[in-house]
């Protein structure tokens, strides 16, 4: 399967895309190959509106910073996303808000959503 990361990563706004890239390549240079899939980065309103009615994924919304090319969702390649171990997610997260400003979807309750990171 091709890594979707670079399609992903062209359709974030600037402002994230350094972000995104810093993490990905942190993770990387650890050995883990961190990716955003394929509907984790910027999506089209129908896109957003169909994963909503879907019922796939945690989106409780038809409207998201996804929309706007300004939140990504990380991924790791060949592990679905709740076989992360939560202590990854306890780790990166607060990580990715107090070194790169992002807010974090673990900090969420409803959804909670640890691979989505937004500005």
């Amino acid at each position: 399967m091709d890594d979707p990361t670079p399609y992903q990563l062209a359709g974030l706004d600037p402002q994230i895309r350094g972000k995104a890239i810093t993490m990905l390549n942190g993770l990387r240079g650890l050995g883990i190959p961190a990716i955003i899939g394929p509907l984790g980065g910027r999506r089209s309103q129908t896109e957003q509106v169909a994963l909503y009615m879907s019922g796939r994924g945690v989106t409780s919304t038809t409207s998201s910073r996804h929309v706007l090319g300004m939140a990504f969702d990380l991924d790791i390649a060949g592990i679905s996303r709740d076989s992360i171990p939560q202590w990854f997610w306890d780790i990166l997260g607060p990580w990715a808000e107090s070194s790169l400003g992002l807010t974090w979807g673990g900090r969420w309750r409803s959804p909670y959503d640890p691979g989505h990171f937004q500005l």
